[in-house]
């Protein structure tokens, strides 16, 4: 995997991890999308967001891609037949849950590729990350052969998935491209987060000792400070048995 020489934009990821000792399990989970919508509703969403809780995944999340190979993502005939001819260039995706004020588009999608299917050419199965059609479309994007790696028309990496087969991976675009696209297009970008640490302890190895869930929204704005890009907050909350057994 090439890295790009920019910053870039984060628009899905799942990492999860834990850590066991003698007496406890401690699990991390945290769940980010990234999704785009009309600017001018995004003040909306983005007060909306602020207010409710995302736990349950209950915003929009991307389906699995089969059927097809990783290189015919996007553009080729194959993907075309099965997902659509005309090329989406705005917000169509109209999921409206819980009250949200406003139409979401998804940033990423999942690739997947299944070991023992008919020709058995795979011994495991694999699952990448992927820009959703509306990026590849919108920037122009190109995959080359190189793992999950998408290119511009120029040679230059434009997308790419971080650890794309391990427990942290992630979907980045990068940053100058995405805000041509946002700005071209009228769009804004905003991100749901949700999460959970929790600790399972007890000679048995399932007493549940509690939990620490947060939820929040994000949203970007291409300002001269790279620091005051990003706007947001998590907001969290304790999780306890309501009783314990010595």
């Amino acid at each position: 995997m090439v890295q790009p020489a920019c910053s870039a934009l984060l628009a899905r990821a799942h990492p999860a991890s834990n850590d066991d000792d003698a007496h406890n399990r401690r699990e991390v989970w945290v769940h980010a999308n990234a999704y785009l919508l009309n600017e001018e509703r995004a003040d909306d969403f983005f007060g909306w967001a602020q207010e409710v809780d995302f736990m349950g995944r209950w915003m929009p999340e991307p389906g699995y891609e089969t059927e097809i190979f990783l290189g015919e993502h996007g553009w080729a005939p194959a993907f075309l037949d099965r997902f659509g001819v005309v090329a989406e260039t705005s917000v169509q995706v109209p999921h409206k849950t819980r009250d949200c004020p406003t139409s979401v588009y998804l940033t990423g999608s999942e690739y997947l590729s299944e070991a023992g299917v008919y020709d058995c050419s795979l011994q495991e199965s694999h699952t990448f990350l992927v820009p959703q059609r509306l990026l590849v479309d919108g920037i122009e994007l190109r995959w080359l052969g190189s793992g999950t790696d998408f290119f511009e028309s120029d040679g230059r990496l434009g997308a790419f998935a971080s650890d794309p087969t391990g427990s942290v991976a992630s979907l980045l675009v990068r940053e100058d491209l995405m805000r041509s696209f946002l700005e071209q297009e009228g769009l804004a970008l905003v991100w749901a987060v949700v999460g959970e640490k929790e600790v399972i302890s007890g000679p048995s190895g399932w007493d549940w000792a509690g939990s620490l869930q947060f939820t929040g929204a994000f949203r970007y704005s291409p300002r001269e400070n790279a620091d005051d890009r990003i706007d947001g907050s998590l907001r969290y909350c304790q999780q306890f048995p309501e009783s314990r057994s010595d």
